[in-house]
């Protein structure tokens, strides 16, 4: 169902005024769709764009690239690879104890887990 921006504006005041705040009103924040942009210029208010919807956009835009979905491909190779080989696995942890380069613990308790959250996303 699509509410548009009439609908809103007429709730929020009706809201505003049932609790008796509609003078100290001073701005709404929400995701930027047209119904609420609509809204907020019924209400002649301030409206400020939610920045955690507007970083999942671009993450959700960014997962759809070609470059990236090909880079998440690689990654997730290289990852199953050490995740299957002990011995490649033991032959990494050498190099980086020989060129001293920190040791990151995987956020995978197993190549499972890396399967199942990359064929997620």
């Amino acid at each position: 169902m699509f509410v548009n921006g009439e609908y809103f504006s007429d709730f929020i005041n009706k809201t505003l005024e049932d609790f008796g705040v509609l003078e100290k009103f001073v701005s709404i924040t929400h995701d930027s769709g047209s119904n609420f942009i609509s809204s907020s210029n019924q209400l002649s208010k301030l409206y400020l764009l939610c920045a955690a919807h507007r970083f999942n956009n671009i993450v959700t835009h960014a997962l759809e690239l070609d470059y990236i979905d090909k880079l998440i491909s690689k990654l997730k190779k290289i990852v199953l690879h050490f995740s299957h080989s002990s011995k490649a696995t033991e032959k990494l942890l050498e190099l980086q104890e020989k060129d001293n380069v920190k040791k990151i613990d995987s956020i995978y308790k197993n190549s499972m887990e890396c399967d199942l959250f990359h064929d997620r996303y």
